[in-house]
């Protein structure tokens, strides 16, 4: 119970929320389900390319695909561009080309 209360609170206090649901794994749908809910957050959905489509309705949702065989960078690309979509986006914080 604890580490589910630690999680919470950490959903609780982000900004951004990054969501990897490759595999379906129900923790992940339940704790992006409650971070979707909190309407302040962003919610960015990732799942490994080629693994099981989502077998709820997030399968209607945009999600980005990364590439198992080079995670660090793939998955790294995808945070980025999405991290600095939503700086820009909703704090006009960067600019960019």
């Amino acid at each position: 119970m604890k580490k589910y209360k630690n999680i919470i609170n950490k959903i609780k206090k982000a900004k951004i929320v990054f969501a990897d649901i490759t595999d379906n794994n129900a923790n992940v749908l339940y704790e992006m389900g409650w971070a979707r809910a909190l309407e302040d957050k962003q919610v960015i959905i990732v799942r490994r390319k080629g693994s099981t489509k989502p077998k709820s309705d997030y399968q209607n949702d945009t999600y980005h695909e990364y590439d198992d065989s080079c995670r660090s960078t793939s998955l790294s690309k995808v945070i980025e561009d999405n991290i600095l979509e939503v700086l820009e986006k909703n704090y006009g914080l960067i600019k960019r080309n």
